[in-house]
């Protein structure tokens, strides 16, 4: 993808390291994620091109697009994506939010392993409002990342069973390990204590003034309509024992 006019480029970095960088070119939205992929879109967020970079990993490349690429153009939607794992089941769709290395992708492959359940998203989760406020979660991954003996290193893994269709999200886990409990707790989290917990799990491209006022309308739509719980547990309990306790949540079994 050629850009002919010069770019001011914002820069979105993590710990220092540039993650990507988009701008407007020719009346366009363009973006880059170094060595993977670029796209041009309108200002609206319809994707008009999107390559990726010569040599650069298949894999990835396809990660990048269905996560952070699609989540950057429905932010251009005024759409809304979070940080996090998400799997449904039954007409059911259940989110696990928290910070990098608390298992999201690790919980999410525990609970594809129960019968009917089926992947919606690895770590990048699209969430949409249709009318009546009803919130739903649409599919977007078909592999989970999970870690491997190397260190820092991640690779792909099938799961036995993708979503196919959007669902309901009826619940919004937020993973925590506490390594003095004895139990998994399962804690129902309301009103300020719900969107804070949230906030750091949102995907925001932009920090304007009113895009803050939009995210904070949105994420309280979100905590009206459905249940959002903290799960903490010790690091002493195997990816089952808390994929059960997830799984029955789901199942109507609320610990």
């Amino acid at each position: 993808m050629k850009v002919t006019h010069p770019v001011e480029w914002v820069v979105s970095e993590h710990d220092g390291e540039a993650l990507f960088r988009w701008g407007y070119s020719d009346g366009d939205l363009v973006a880059e994620w170094g060595g993977l992929l670029t796209l041009r879109a309108t200002r609206s967020g319809e994707l008009k091109d999107l390559r990726a970079v010569p040599g650069a990993s298949i894999e990835l490349v396809e990660k990048a697009r269905n996560g952070v690429a699609t989540a950057f153009l429905r932010a251009q939607r005024k759409q809304y994506s979070l940080h996090g794992s998400a799997v449904g089941w039954e007409a059911q769709g259940l989110v696990c939010v928290g910070a990098s290395g608390l298992g999201k992708s690790t919980m999410a492959h525990g609970l594809c392993r129960r019968p009917g359940v089926g992947l919606l998203a690895d770590d990048i989760t699209a969430i949409e409002l249709l009318p009546g406020d009803e919130a739903h979660v649409a599919p977007t991954e078909a592999a989970l990342w999970l870690a491997t003996d190397r260190p820092g290193h991640k690779a792909p893994v099938a799961v036995s069973r993708v979503a196919g269709a959007r669902v309901p999200l009826r619940w919004i886990v937020s993973l925590a390990f506490d390594d003095s409990g004895s139990d998994i707790e399962v804690r129902d989290l309301r009103g300020g204590d719900a969107v804070a917990t949230l906030l750091p799990s949102l995907i925001r491209f932009e920090t304007t003034a009113e895009q803050w006022v939009q995210e904070l309308e949105f994420l309280g739509r979100l905590v009206s309509h459905c249940r959002i719980v903290r799960v903490t547990r010790s690091r002493r309990f195997v990816v089952d024992d808390v994929a059960d306790a997830l799984f029955g949540l789901l199942a109507g079994k609320s610990r």
